[in-house]
């Protein structure tokens, strides 16, 4: 079962503005720190950071410095990231360096651990989302989660547009602290970002991993494997005909697949790490739900 974000109780009090562009260009960033800074004043609860980063050495040691701070003052951070980007990653700037969205997810999982899988990160990149999309990986490669929540935009985006579309957000944000509403303003008009949750991302591996395991091929497979085990001796799955057997041997491969990929989406929840966390996501009833419809 795919879940509502805006269900969650979101949470977040600190809002770091990381920016990375060309010497000569317009400050996003910079200029949505300046415009909404004075609202923090206001709720003293929410505090506000900027940060320029020129290199990976100045990010990484950036991503150090979030995670210690997550870790001694309990903040609970959302990411605004304004840097040029596409399919593949992103452009520090000025020293040109390149950073794959496999490795930027990579240096986010410390900060989301220490966060307790809580993280919030805006991409005003183009083609954000693909970050989302490589983060997916780290399912498979049983990785913790980069982040609880990912917002981006799925092409290239127009700086002015999206600069404003922002200011909207976070002003709505502070005033109602309406998630939800706010993130409806953010789109009312450029219509670029999607919001991924960590706990989606699963359900789209299951959705992959049922209609392989409901295929036809795998089906002729599992055949082909259950005769293999008969000539050898083994007796576990037989009965009164082929069929009926095949049929025990299959129920029995999907089981296991989808206890696998239960184990697997509880580590990259963290729920192995924080027990805390089965209730939030429910995450083995949803897939259990998932596989229980028809194929």
């Amino acid at each position: 079962m795919i879940k509502n974000p805006f269900t969650y109780n979101i949470q977040y009090n600190n809002i770091i503005f990381i920016e990375s562009l060309y010497p000569t260009e317009s400050k996003t960033g910079k200029w949505l720190y300046d415009d909404l800074i004075s609202y923090t004043y206001k709720a003293e609860s929410i505090a506000m950071n900027y940060q320029t980063v020129t290199d990976k050495k100045e990010l990484i040691e950036l991503f150090l410095g979030i995670t210690q701070a997550i870790l001694e003052h309990d903040i609970r951070p959302i990411l605004h990231l304004d840097l040029h980007g596409d399919e593949n990653g992103f452009e520090l700037n000025p020293s040109k360096e390149f950073v794959s969205w496999k490795d930027f997810c990579d240096a986010l999982i410390p900060i989301n651990v220490a966060c307790k899988n809580s993280l919030i990160i805006f991409m005003n990149v183009c083609k954000g989302f693909y970050n989302a999309l490589y983060s997916m990986e780290s399912v498979l490669a049983e990785k913790p989660s980069p982040f609880f929540m990912c917002i981006g935009p799925h092409h290239q985006v127009m700086n002015i547009e999206t600069r404003d579309a922002y200011q909207q957000f976070y002003k709505h944000l502070f005033e109602t602290k309406n998630f939800s509403e706010s993130y409806l303003l953010l789109n009312s008009k450029t219509k670029t970002h999607d919001i991924f949750l960590a706990d989606n991302m699963t359900l789209r591996i299951a959705a992959h991993i049922k209609s392989t395991i409901f295929s036809p091929g795998y089906k002729i497979k599992a055949a082909s494997e259950l005769e293999a085990l008969f000539n050898k001796g083994n007796k576990t799955f037989r009965a009164s005909n082929f069929n009926q057997s095949l049929k025990l041997y299959l129920h029995a491969k999907r089981q296991e697949s989808i206890r696998i990929l239960i184990k697997m989406a509880e580590s990259f929840l963290m729920i192995d790490r924080f027990p805390e966390l089965k209730e939030k996501f429910q995450i083995e009833g949803r897939i259990l739900e998932h596989f229980s419809k028809n194929p």
